[in-house]
């Protein structure tokens, strides 16, 4: 499964997003087979992004939000600055205003914490930004800006967890909940 993951990621970076789909897929099937919840969780992640690249937002959305809902449940900080980043770029054009705040509250978090951003990570942080300037007014960015810089990024995921729950699809792309396993997780 975890070669799968790595190899899915590096299909990614070169732009094949089909490809990338059913490798991460055949990975997260692997990971659901073992109860690897925090694998499951990493595996969620990519296929948001994917389906965020590929313009299916909502879909992304419901991905990380299922990555997200893992991670709190078992307490999991490592990668949550990308997640919300990645999660508010999904649901920019559903709420502006709550994405903003999510970018306010992952910048700070790295300000405070030195964590870097890979440049696939800045791409989609610059177009992310460039969005959110383009949908909401200078004073109300500046003004949820601040906001967000005050949140710390567990709040910030509680509140993006609650407001951007979207009802599941007919058409399968809804991630499996991965909770049901009667493993404990790794």
């Amino acid at each position: 499964g975890n070669r799968l993951l790595s190899l899915g990621r590096l299909e990614v970076a070169s732009g094949h997003l089909r490809d990338a789909r059913e490798t991460v897929e055949l990975a997260r099937a692997s990971f659901e087979r073992l109860g690897d919840q925090v694998a499951i969780a990493s595996s969620l992640e990519v296929l948001g992004m994917i389906a965020g690249d590929e313009g299916r937002r909502d879909d992304g959305t419901r991905f990380l939000l299922a990555s997200l809902q893992i991670r709190l449940r078992l307490g999991l900080r490592r990668d949550l600055t990308n997640l919300i980043e990645l999660l508010a770029w999904n649901a920019m054009p559903r709420d502006a205003v709550l994405a903003t705040r999510m970018l306010a509250a992952a910048d700070a978090e790295r300000d405070a914490t030195g964590i870097g951003r890979l440049p696939q990570q800045a791409n989609i942080w610059e177009r992310a930004i460039e969005a959110a300037h383009h949908t909401i007014d200078d004073s109300l960015f500046e003004t949820t800006w601040r906001a967000g810089q005050r949140m710390s990024l567990i709040a910030c995921a509680r509140e993006a967890s609650a407001a951007l729950a979207l009802p599941a699809t007919a058409t399968g792309d809804t991630p499996s909940p991965a909770g049901d396993s009667p493993l404990t997780p790794r």
